[in-house]
């Protein structure tokens, strides 16, 4: 076996998110796709393979789907904001990657996660960034940015397990939030 997905994308599912997402994640492949090319990684078909959980289809055991997918991942991009830490599901998906190693986590911040520890790339201040809008360059050299240090972790990801079963690169448990940080309790 083999990894499915260069980028597994790690987010809670609230409007603003998602239509910022589909803004983003076009510019966002096309600067990484250019990146890995650069660094000579292997892709099928000269394209990206992003995951995100609007691919999963009707009638499809997403719980699994999405387990399976963090672990056929090289890397996460983990889109960060309040509603972030208070999702057991998005709190899964980053403990998904940090088992296998933090540098596998490429964090960016939506809105307020100041308290965090991690380094975290900063797109807050382009959250209402559509094409054709005054800061759409600021907002393009950003991606590209990202593009270029996200690059660097898929390339660095470790092998796929022999033992794609492997408990130890898929969380079952999903940890409690991190300290300081409430759980909301509206459904995610």
């Amino acid at each position: 076996m083999a990894y499915r997905f260069e980028i597994f994308l790690s987010y809670p599912r609230r409007p603003m998110v998602v239509e910022w997402l589909n803004n983003f994640e076009p510019l966002f492949s096309q600067w990484l796709l250019e990146e890995l090319l650069a660094k000579n990684h292997p892709l099928l078909d000269q394209k990206v393979r992003i995951f995100r959980d609007d691919q999963i289809e009707a009638g499809q055991d997403w719980p699994r789907v999405l387990r399976e997918a963090a672990r056929d991942s090289c890397c996460a991009l983990a889109i960060l904001l309040p509603s972030y830490d208070a999702s057991p599901h998005c709190r899964a998906e980053w403990e998904t990657f940090r088992l296998r190693g933090e540098e596998l986590i490429v964090p960016v911040r939506f809105h307020d996660c100041e308290n965090r520890r991690e380094q975290i790339f900063d797109l807050s201040a382009f959250t209402a960034t559509v094409k054709g809008t005054p800061n759409w360059v600021d907002f393009h050299n950003q991606v590209k940015t990202l593009a270029r240090h996200t690059a660097n972790r898929v390339v660095s990801a470790p092998p796929y397990p022999t033992d794609p079963n492997a408990n130890s690169w898929v969380a079952l448990d999903i940890p409690a939030p991190p300290a300081g940080r409430p759980v909301l309790q509206a459904r995610l």
